[in-house]
């Protein structure tokens, strides 16, 4: 709004009778300066007798206030030639402030209209340019991304462009059936990571990408989780996948993928040899899309890292998959979780490290194994010698079954983290486990058994642990009684037994001792030299144990001599 505006208006300032003094002063310094305003033609002299409404579109005009004269421009790019001026011309006054172009051109108000504002008490309302404004000024939207900017296809970026490739996009977006390109992907497109997760890419859509990305030298993780790409799209990124030498990280996760292009990847896989992290978690594979994806897995020399957790993988595919990996030299961890590989299926996983020599980390987690995985889990935990973290944790394992394991965990000495929380393994499960992680080899730092409670003496045995060396033990609790389910009777050691330990613990043959009673060879010996021989021999046992054990042999007896015949001790020997 122009100065002269303010001047055809002259009630402005009376409408309200209680407008402060300073307001009709105000009013009267904006008459007073339309009035009297001099203008000054655009880099000439200054002319005291023009009006300002005969010449409105001029770059620059001088204003009079309360005796002063100041500039104000109307075009901010005309301030350098306007400091030219001033260095040829001392007449001109100092600058005050900038104006700018009309609200109708530029979108900007003035300050004359904002002290017009000021006067009629809107001084609180929003301008037009705020009231345009919605919350898509606040988000990153793919709105102008839906019409092809022709003035931007041929867009020269530069010789960094060589590496980046974003007109490669731009040409492939048009060869691909002006497939509208997205400025997100433009900008993804120099940095390391590249991430449109949750973009909803079509086939069409991730072409152009693929295209782009085989020769562009910058980005080495590539995220493409939930964009829903299905088979089609699977299909072009595993051709990328060939050519490219330079992406290591590779997400697919979320995108509906099943055996249709698992063919495509398996060959990638098997000629990659730069991708180290692949993730083809939560689509669709199933035992075919397993069978097809094997033979890559076999043959690839680069994958560190596989997830193939939440999808549908039964037991054959736990045997598939622990085929390729048993041929692998490379993979270092391995996802599984969330599927239904059962028992079967961990045994063919597990089968694996017999051979497997780098596999460190195994995620079994959620599949069901029961007792007859945890006899794999314990067969394995025996022989592997790089296993570091294994995860069974909600497999419905109980109390045999942790029995099993701590068998194997008792034998193994390289293993560090093992959950096995979320199962049934009562206080006597919980008990075993700790008591196998507790001998001088073993090296276990975190055993997680959340929502698994203990008793207070499993408690204490992980205090002392954790006084020793590096322990966390995690559990659900401690319970001042044992559950009845899983509660472990030990049976009576008999006094025959004892003697048998013994004579293992010393060394000594059953005949040995045997003919030590008897030095006369008369095979037979009373009850009360029977005793005292036992004592002699130094067999710990006890007043009544040693009458109990007479007893039991002398029974044998036929002849009711009413000795003891050790060819009868003997005999009773080897039936106890």
């Amino acid at each position: 709004m122009f100065r002269s505006d303010i001047a055809s208006k002259p009630n402005v300032g009376k409408e309200n009778d209680k407008e402060s003094e300073t307001g009709d002063k105000r009013v009267r310094c904006e008459e007073e300066a339309v009035t009297e305003t001099p203008r000054m033609r655009g880099g000439g002299k200054f002319d005291d007798k023009e009006d300002l409404s005969k010449t409105s579109d001029d770059q620059y005009v001088e204003i009079k206030d309360n005796g002063e004269r100041f500039i104000e421009l109307r075009c901010p790019l005309f301030f350098e030639e306007l400091e030219k001026l001033k260095k040829t011309d001392d007449s001109v006054p100092p600058l005050r402030n900038y104006l700018g172009s009309d609200a109708e051109d530029d979108g900007l108000e003035s300050e004359n209209s904002e002290k017009k504002n000021d006067v009629t008490q809107d001084e609180n309302e929003m301008t037009d340019d705020d009231k345009e404004s919605t919350d898509s000024d606040f988000y990153d939207t793919d709105l102008d991304d839906l019409t092809i900017d022709e003035s931007k296809k041929n867009t020269d970026f530069g010789e960094s462009d060589f590496l980046i490739c974003r007109q490669r996009y731009l040409d492939a977006c048009v060869s691909c059936g002006n497939v509208p390109p997205q400025q997100r992907i433009l900008r993804e497109l120099e940095r390391k990571t590249l991430s449109v997760a949750y973009r909803c890419l079509s086939a069409r859509d991730i072409k152009p990408l693929c295209v782009a990305l085989v020769d562009n030298l910058r980005v080495e993780n590539v995220n493409l989780s939930h964009c829903d790409i299905q088979d089609q799209g699977c299909v072009h990124v595993a051709q990328l996948l060939t050519d490219n030498v330079v992406i290591t990280r590779l997400n697919l996760s979320s995108n509906g993928i099943s055996h249709v292009s698992m063919k495509s990847l398996s060959q990638s896989l098997s000629c990659n040899r730069i991708l180290q992290h692949l993730n083809l978690s939560g689509n669709k594979l199933d035992d075919k899309a397993a069978h097809l994806l094997a033979p890559g897995i076999a043959k690839n020399n680069s994958l560190l890292s596989l997830n193939l957790s939440n999808n549908a993988l039964s037991e054959n595919s736990g045997l598939t998959l622990g085929a390729a990996l048993a041929e692998n030299k490379h993979i270092q961890e391995i996802n599984l979780s969330w599927n239904q590989l059962c028992g079967r299926g961990a045994v063919g996983v597990f089968k694996a490290l017999e051979v497997n020599t780098t596999l460190t980390s195994i995620d079994l987690s959620w599949n069901g194994l029961l007792y007859n995985g945890s006899v794999a889990v314990s067969k394995c935990l025996k022989s592997s010698k790089t296993l570091t973290s294994l995860d069974i944790s909600h497999n419905n394992i109980n109390w045999n079954g942790a029995y099993v394991i701590s068998k194997g965990l008792a034998a193994n000495d390289t293993l560090q983290v093992l959950k096995i929380g979320n199962n049934p393994l009562t206080t006597t499960g919980a008990m075993d486990l700790v008591m196998a992680v507790s001998n001088d080899n073993s090296r276990v730092r975190l055993l997680d058994m959340i929502d698994v409670a203990v008793l207070a003496e499993t408690e204490l045995m992980a205090a002392m642990l954790m006084s020793k060396r590096k322990f966390t033990l995690i559990h659900g609790g401690v319970v001042r009684s044992p559950d009845l389910l899983g509660e472990r009777k030990e049976r009576e050691v008999t006094a025959m037994e004892r003697v048998m330990a013994y004579m293992k613990s010393v060394g000594l043959r059953p005949l040995e001792l045997l003919r030590a009673f008897d030095k006369s060879a008369m095979i037979n010996v009373s009850k009360k030299e029977f005793k005292n021989r036992l004592k002699k021999t130094g067999v710990p046992l006890w007043r009544y144990e040693l009458e109990s054990l007479a007893q039991t042999i002398s029974s044998r007896d036929v002849d009711r001599s009413g000795g003891i015949n050790y060819r009868y001790m003997f005999t009773s020997a080897v039936y106890l």
